[in-house]
Order: structure tokens, then C-alpha cells, then sequence
């Protein structure tokens, strides 16, 4: 058990880490928080003279419905970047506003703590690499 515990946890700073990468690349400066494996992964980030934006990310091995625990309330910063596939060496990268993530959310029927975002919602050219959003 503990083995599969500490297998999410590199992959969800694996998730965190190349959007850290992938801002760096794009000359934005970043702060990102990383409390537990339970919490969202959190951060800051700016341009030099510029625009301060927030982001939260989430990460996922596979593809299939992006999922939060907590739902709307938890989407606490302005874009959540949802990385899929990071375990395979090619991450795919989905960049929703605060308002668009909590618009195309679902509510789970088994669990009502637990909101999703369908793999057909998400896997769009609205969302995909969608980096330019964090400078409008």
C-alpha cells in the first residue's frame, strides 16, 4: 500500500513540475505550493513588469475524466492545468479558466464530494495546450 501511495505522489509532482517547466519556457517567473497529496497543487506565477495570474494543477496517469475531490469550492485559483498522461514521456497539457472548469464540471452520482470533467468535454482545441489563456 504504501508503495502505491508514494507512486501518486511522483506522479502528481511530475504533473506539477512540467507545468512549472512548460511556464518557465514561456517566461513566466513561478512560485507553486505543494502541502499534501490530498491537497491541489497551488501557484503563483508572473511575468517580469507584468500580469500576477494563480493556477492549481491536477495530474493524471491516464486519460479518462479529469476528477476533483470537493468540486467547485475547491477550484480556489484563476486557471486549473490539468496534466493527462504524464507518466508515458508525453504529457498532454488542458488549461481551463476558473469559470470554464467549474461551467463543464459534473457532479458524481455515487460520490456527491466528487466532481469530474469528461475526457469528450476536455480533450478539445478550446482546452488543449492552451497556454495562451494565462496572458489574456
Amino acid at each position: 500500500m504504501a508503495g502505491n501511495k508514494n507512486l501518486r505522489r511522483v506522479s502528481g509532482n511530475i504533473g506539477l513540475y512540467y507545468v512549472c517547466y512548460q511556464l518557465s519556457v514561456r517566461d513566466w517567473r513561478v512560485l507553486v505550493s505543494k502541502c499534501n497529496m490530498s491537497c491541489p497543487n497551488h501557484g503563483r506565477c508572473w511575468k517580469v513588469q507584468g500580469q500576477v495570474v494563480s493556477f492549481q494543477t491536477t495530474n493524471q496517469r491516464e486519460k479518462g475524466p479529469i476528477q476533483f475531490d470537493g468540486g467547485h469550492e475547491k477550484i480556489t485559483e484563476d486557471f486549473l492545468i490539468s496534466v493527462v498522461n504524464s507518466d508515458n514521456g508525453k504529457p498532454e497539457v488542458y488549461v481551463f479558466t476558473a469559470d470554464e472548469a467549474r461551467d463543464c464540471m459534473v457532479v458524481s452520482e455515487t460520490n456527491p464530494d466528487r466532481s469530474f470533467i469528461g475526457e469528450k468535454v476536455y480533450d478539445t482545441d478550446r482546452f488543449s495546450e492552451r497556454w495562451d489563456k494565462l496572458a489574456s
